[in-house]
């Protein structure tokens, strides 16, 4: 059994050029398998509060189901992908989803994701948009 201790990992070629092999022969970048910015808060009676976060710098509720999450370093373009699971724990509703309503400036920039939460309100895709107690945001791409 081997175990390696270290303080800082740095590529020996360019500073952020770390490959880790996977699997028998498959190579990957370590850089790019990390999650770059994740939060996880909560909106329990219209109270904003973040219960813990990675490379976010403020939050801000700004509607109904709606919540700006601001970046403390910025993604390097808006080609990021980004996961939201949110829950209502007073709701008979399971899960809620989060999404972006579309993709202006406003709502996505390499500095800020705007996180949306709500559950399908009818058959017909209609979604209604509702303050959940606990929202988890995750966010991998590169960093600026």
């Amino acid at each position: 059994m081997s175990e390696i201790k270290v303080d800082t990992l740095t590529g020996k070629t360019t500073a952020n050029d770390i490959t880790v092999t996977v699997g028998a022969t498959a190579t990957m970048s370590l850089e790019q398998g990390l999650c770059k910015t994740w939060i996880k808060y909560t909106d329990h009676n219209a109270t904003l509060a973040v219960a813990d976060d990675l490379n976010v710098s403020s939050i801000a509720d700004t509607d109904t189901g709606k919540v700006t999450v601001n970046f403390a370093n910025n993604m390097s373009s808006i080609n990021f992908c980004f996961h939201v699971n949110a829950h209502d724990m007073g709701s008979t509703v399971l899960g809620y989803s989060g999404y972006i309503s579309n993709e202006t400036s406003s709502n996505i920039s390499t500095s800020l994701l705007v996180v949306w939460t709500g559950f399908a309100g009818n058959v017909s895709g209609g979604l209604a948009r509702v303050d959940s107690d606990i929202a988890m945001v995750t966010i991998h791409g590169d960093l600026a």
